[in-house]
């Protein structure tokens, strides 16, 4: 069975809380991990990704915590998923980063999961965040 991990489920959680919460303040780590029930610990490791990233910044101070770096209506599924998760690649043969295949040549399947890998990031691209929470 193919699936995604729990970075993908609760960074995308994560995601929401801060595109329900843009243009206010900034949201604290503990309160987005008490408000999504993420172990604040986790949702660190999460944040740093989204932070690598772009998707998220933190600021400083009383009133710190972490806000979106653009429009909630900007930023897709695929932005988070990726950002957390890495390639949406089934196997190794039809990532972006890695064109290592088991056969070389002659694979009579690699279409299909180039294929399969396009659906995926097709619908993960078209899925923004607003419509997600609306």
């Amino acid at each position: 069975m193919m699936q995604f991990s729990t970075k993908a489920e609760y960074s995308l959680k994560a995601m929401i809380n801060l595109a329900k919460h843009y243009g206010k303040e900034p949201i604290s780590l503990a309160k987005i991990a008490k408000e999504e029930k993420i172990s604040k610990e986790y949702l660190e490791q999460l944040i740093a990704k989204l932070k690598a990233n772009n998707l998220v910044k933190s600021t400083k101070g009383v009133k710190g915590g972490y806000i979106l770096t653009k429009k909630p209506n900007l930023i897709s599924a695929a932005d988070v998923i990726e950002a957390t998760e890495g390639s949406l690649a089934p196997f190794y043969c039809v990532s972006d980063a890695d064109a290592r295949c088991c056969t070389k040549k002659d694979c009579l399947t690699k279409n299909m999961w180039i294929n399969v890998k396009k659906s995926i990031k097709k619908s993960l691209e078209s899925t923004k965040l607003t419509d997600l929470y609306k």
